[in-house]
């Protein structure tokens, strides 16, 4: 056997291999619980008053209003935030984003 005959053996045995691998390889399967999201983000909340109150050594505010997860309005602000792509199986709990209306808030303080 020559060296070259060698060499092409070895090249497509390993080629073999990895295709072998490739396609035995089973689906990842979402872990229990989980839920598909198209966004990273969950739910967007359209604050209407924030609350300001004393904690300890700190202080906790709190935003009230709505709290938008679906529909057309979901789908927008996924939008115009670029949160597109994410695509994937999650357990988190949910995870909001406080839309951009915060900055009206802010001069009320």
């Amino acid at each position: 056997m020559t060296k070259a005959m060698k060499v092409f053996t070895y090249i497509m045995m390993v080629g073999a291999l990895c295709c072998l691998f490739c396609y035995s390889k089973e689906k990842e399967d979402a872990p229990t619980g989980a839920t598909f999201n198209k966004t990273f983000v969950t739910g967007y909340l359209t604050p209407e008053s924030i609350v300001i109150s004393k904690m300890n050594s700190g202080i906790k505010i709190t935003f009230k209003g709505d709290l938008i997860t679906s529909g057309r309005s979901f789908d927008a602000l996924s939008i115009y935030y670029n949160d597109l792509s994410y695509n994937r199986y999650t357990i988190d709990g949910p995870r909001t984003a406080i839309n951009d209306s915060i900055y009206p808030l802010a001069e009320l303080i």
